[in-house]
């Protein structure tokens, strides 16, 4: 259980350390990290400021900025309702803003974006939605994998070797 307490303020700090790190792309992709209710408001305000300053990707239309701007809003408010009973309503205005983004902000770097978006098909559904998520985030998921994976088979080695017990 104290495990679980520490979760929050560390995800905390690694968001807003990204966030003071992050490159452009990344700037304007949610990730589930981000939508803690103590760390959202400076996300929102933190994308909405690039969509209004010079760093505003050039293929974003004024059209598609307002839909953000309108999900921003909305999911402002129900994160700051109950993130728990809004979780739905919550991961359907996120991928309406990184759908909405995302391809944008990959096309403004000749195909060495930060952000890789990728068609997927939920479990128990035909519909694909776009899920985009910075590469470094790719990255470290994989080294993780990797590294699951190697434990795993040193674990089995260790449990068939016959000289273990010698």
């Amino acid at each position: 259980m104290k495990t679980r307490s520490l979760i929050r303020p560390i995800v905390a700090a690694l968001a807003l350390l990204a966030f003071a790190c992050g490159a452009q792309a990344s700037t304007f992709v949610i990730s589930e990290d981000e939508l803690n209710p103590d760390v959202f408001p400076e996300v929102a305000d933190f994308i909405r400021t690039n969509l209004e300053g010079p760093n505003v990707p050039k293929a974003l239309t004024d059209a598609e900025k307002r839909i953000v701007m309108r999900s921003l809003d909305t999911l402002e408010r129900l994160i700051a309702e109950d993130p728990v009973r809004n979780r739905a309503r919550i991961r359907t205005a996120q991928a309406r803003v990184n759908a909405t983004l995302a391809p944008a902000v990959a096309g403004t770097d000749d195909g060495k974006s930060d952000v890789v978006c990728r068609r997927v098909k939920r479990t128990g559904s035909s519909i694909p939605t776009t899920q985009c998520r910075p590469r470094d985030a790719l990255a470290r998921d994989k080294r993780n994998a990797d590294q699951f994976l190697d434990d795993l088979g040193r674990a089995r080695a260790l449990q068939l070797d016959p000289t273990r017990g010698m």
